[in-house]
């Protein structure tokens, strides 16, 4: 099956009792699912042949003469990996690699295999940034400025003396600009991007422990 989906193609709903569905687990059509936004009625996509990932769409009668729904199911797979990032505390990295100068036709070097990051406190919404003095700081800090700013991770893992060890940006891509890059220089932490799937919630349960979902932006050692 394709697993290929449209930015704006949702892969959850709720159903008459309020439990939230997963597509492919959807009986096709207009089967009392509503969405997890604004609630209206929904209809499930499937393919009989397989050839695309089934998804919800809005239903165009139950809608009609309304706003148009903005909501993506990407809001509910975002907060449940925090959420699962915030209680077990520990990720799966991959490997850490040099590779050769542009020009030069080798493999990269191995710096440190693929392993797991545990922390002992994981915090969500923390802001590093520069004060004055240009030294770094971090915490709930709405009011820095932006030339101050550095990153605001999703979750940020601690050690057992409150050193940052960790830092982890939930994103819908893998890119990053050349901006960012150079404020995580500046900052020195380790960070990883996670690309949450589209999948079934157990699966998203299990993300943290599959390296295919998560590439590192900053690595101190590579550096």
């Amino acid at each position: 099956m394709n697993n290929w989906l449209k930015e704006n193609e949702n892969v959850f709903a709720f159903n008459v009792k309020g439990d939230i569905v997963f597509a492919p687990d959807a009986e096709s059509g207009r089967n009392g699912y509503f969405c997890m936004g604004c609630n209206r009625v929904m209809q499930a996509v499937k393919s009989k042949k397989g050839t695309f990932f089934p998804y919800f769409r809005h239903d165009a009668s139950a809608s009609k003469g309304l706003p148009k729904c903005t909501y993506k199911d990407e809001t509910f797979r975002h907060k449940l990996a925090k959420d699962i990032l915030q209680i077990e505390k520990q990720i799966k990295v991959p490997d850490i690699l040099k590779h050769p100068p542009i020009g030069i036709n080798s493999p990269p070097n191995l710096i440190e295999a693929s392993h797991v990051i545990s922390a002992e406190i994981a915090k969500t919404e923390l802001t590093f940034y520069e004060d004055e003095n240009c030294e770094i700081r971090w915490g709930k800090n709405e009011n820095v400025k932006e030339k101050n700013l550095l990153i605001k991770p999703d979750i940020s893992f601690f050690d057992k003396e409150g050193k940052p060890t960790l830092l982890i940006e939930i994103v819908a891509t893998h890119k990053i600009d050349e901006e960012k890059f150079l404020k995580l220089q500046r900052l020195g932490i380790d960070t990883v991007q996670v690309v949450i799937p589209k999948a079934s919630i157990e699966d998203i349960r299990n993300f943290n422990k599959h390296i295919k979902y998560i590439k590192w932006v900053y690595n101190h050692v590579e550096q």
